[in-house]
């Protein structure tokens, strides 16, 4: 890949993503009024991925997946969403635990606890970029990488279609799984003619899981969580198959943990309708990624609708069913079909 090239694959990035971020922000005030910090980046982070995902799955299914209409109906989504969602006046906005707790660890020069967590952050961050720059000179070795998630986003970047269940391999099951992981793959593949991004998507993930992690800080333990998801990251078996690959385990443990962050960031500990969309898409978007994540993340499912107020638990629970539909359905759908 030449320097132009690779310009204009971010050039192409920045003009996809822009427009959604505006967009995702002005979604997020209008369910949850307002919310800042990891909180509200979070929430963020889940619609513009549920964005992605559904204008894929819509122009896949038509054999539009194309570069080109990619960025026109990501523009399009975004700035509609901008101009029609704007800023809401004169409502007072939702209050938080972040309202009385900072989403920061206070003390972080003086904490020895916090001390040790960025040194093992720091640690297993460097285990997982000396894998990432290996993949970077031999390329992506790992087996499930090679045998059907990235041969599934060539298919999808060359067909343009992501409907048809086409065996990878003699053992045909493999056709039958949920392929998001695989959407976000072909997004970068359009967007460089290469999968030079696919070598750095688990390594985003990383940074995600950490940030959700950050929902201990407002209970007091802070460090204490982002340093238990390190240590789990850090683990011999995780840092082998998870880093420089495209395997989904550690992107389906982002979202699932990205769901409960934004659950337990609720008013006063009651979940509302607004904050259990992105619940809901977020646990969508996990099942999308891997069969096995169906478990755990009805199980948080549960627990979202447990967690609002009594006489609104039916009504939560089918908003949150309702939303994780959408954002991981698809391929359940076409399993069917």
């Amino acid at each position: 890949m030449t320097a132009f090239r690779l310009l204009l694959g971010f050039l192409a990035l920045l003009i996809l993503v822009g427009p959604l971020v505006l967009g995702a922000s002005s979604v997020r005030r209008r369910l949850l009024r307002a919310s800042t910090g990891f909180d509200g980046a979070l929430v963020d982070l889940v619609l513009g991925l549920t964005a992605i995902t559904l204008i894929s799955e819509s122009l896949g299914s038509f054999g539009w997946f194309r570069l080109g209409p990619v960025i026109v109906a990501c523009n399009a989504v975004g700035l509609a969403a901008w101009w029609l969602l704007g800023p809401i006046q004169g409502q007072p906005p939702e209050v938080t635990h972040s309202d009385h707790h900072s989403d920061q660890p206070s003390g972080i020069g003086r904490n020895p606890q916090t001390r040790v967590m960025i040194a093992t952050v720091l640690i297993v961050f460097g285990s997982w970029t000396t894998r990432t720059v290996g993949a970077l000179r031999s390329g992506m070795t790992s087996i499930d990488t090679l045998w059907y998630h990235l041969p599934a986003a060539v298919r999808f970047a060359q067909d343009g279609r992501l409907t048809g269940v086409p065996p990878q391999d003699a053992d045909s099951i493999t056709a039958f799984y949920p392929l998001t992981s695989s959407v976000f793959h072909a997004v970068g593949l359009l967007l460089f003619d290469s999968d030079l991004i696919s070598v750095f998507v688990n390594l985003g993930w990383f940074a995600v899981v950490l940030c959700a992690a950050q929902i201990g800080a407002r209970f007091g333990v802070g460090p204490s969580a982002v340093l238990a998801v390190t240590i789990l990251l850090g683990a011999p078996a995780f840092v082998e198959t998870q880093s420089a690959g495209a395997l989904t385990d550690v992107s389906g443990m982002a979202l699932l943990l990205m769901a409960v962050a934004i659950m337990l960031g609720a008013p006063w500990g009651q979940l509302t309708l607004g904050r259990a969309v992105p619940v809901g898409l977020a646990l969508g978007l996990a099942t999308g990624m891997k069969f096995s994540f169906l478990f755990p993340a009805g199980a948080i499912a549960l627990g979202s609708a447990l967690s609002a107020p009594k006489c609104r638990r039916p009504l939560t629970a089918a908003v949150t069913a309702g939303a994780a539909l959408v954002s991981g359905g698809y391929w359940f759908l076409r399993n069917i079909r």
